[in-house]
């Protein structure tokens, strides 16, 4: 029902918005990816080009509309313009959206090379603080909340 509140037909644009926002990565040099330490500002430099790379991507590809690009431009973005690429505050709604559920996933993956994976209910509570310090959306994140039970 929140889905249809917001794109009541867009379900099959929201998930190849999510299957495709890391597709950017493609373009990343292994190196970098599965570095087992903190990235140089240089490689991180690197990393965060991933966004504008995967919407550049979909946009080449005629199959696609802006709404799949944006999500991919838009997921490490945040409401207080802390985020990248852009570092502004105005987010659509898919980048809001993205921006959540990729922050989930690598915090509870465990095939992140620098660190063990965080259990679920710890990795909400994490979240959940910087979604009181205006990163995230808080509708949209007691909404994911309420989808994982």
């Amino acid at each position: 029902m929140f889905l249809q509140k917001f794109f009541p037909k867009s379900y099959k644009k929201i998930g190849l918005s999510a299957l495709l926002h890391d597709i950017g990565k493609i373009e990343i040099p292994l190196k970098i990816l599965t570095a087992p330490r903190k990235l140089s500002k240089k490689e991180y430099s690197i990393m965060k080009s991933h966004t504008i790379i995967g919407s550049e991507i979909i946009k080449a590809n005629n199959w696609f509309d802006d709404f799949v690009a944006v999500g991919a431009l838009e997921h490490h973005e945040k409401l207080d313009g802390s985020g990248y690429p852009k570092a502004e505050p105005k987010i659509s709604f898919i980048g809001q959206l993205l921006s959540i559920i990729d922050c989930y996933e690598a915090l509870t993956n465990e095939t992140r090379p620098y660190r063990r994976a965080k259990k679920p209910f710890n990795t909400l509570q994490l979240i959940q603080k910087d979604v009181a310090a205006g990163k995230f959306n808080k509708e949209i994140f007691e909404q994911f909340c309420y989808s994982l039970t």
